[in-house]
């Protein structure tokens, strides 16, 4: 019964995406072109404009050249593992009880 309450008249799917109007495509058209002319033609204009006669270059320095690369910073080596020769110690120890 709550069917009765909804009107299948008002369903949004039967509506028109531009409200059914057909008469107002046409002169939408011809007006967007009228625009588009406009457009290009401003787009013209601006690109003749030149740059400022008293505009300033700012000079910058010259760049001095890396001639090698940086010398590398040499550690000395880590001092041997002491879990490496208690392991070796160990399989000694084993040997020997054999």
């Amino acid at each position: 019964e709550d069917d009765d309450d909804e009107d299948p008249k008002e369903d949004p799917v039967d509506y028109l995406a531009d409200g059914g109007d057909d008469d107002d495509d046409e002169e939408k058209s011809s007006e967007d072109d009228e625009d588009d002319d406009m457009d290009i033609k401003a787009d013209k204009e601006e690109e003749e404009h030149p740059a400022p006669a008293n505009s300033v270059v700012i000079p910058f320095p010259p760049l001095t050249p890396i001639l090698s690369p940086p010398s590398l910073v040499l550690s000395p080596a880590p001092p041997p593992s002491p879990i490496r020769s208690l392991g070796y110690r160990a399989a000694m120890i084993r040997l020997r009880d054999e």
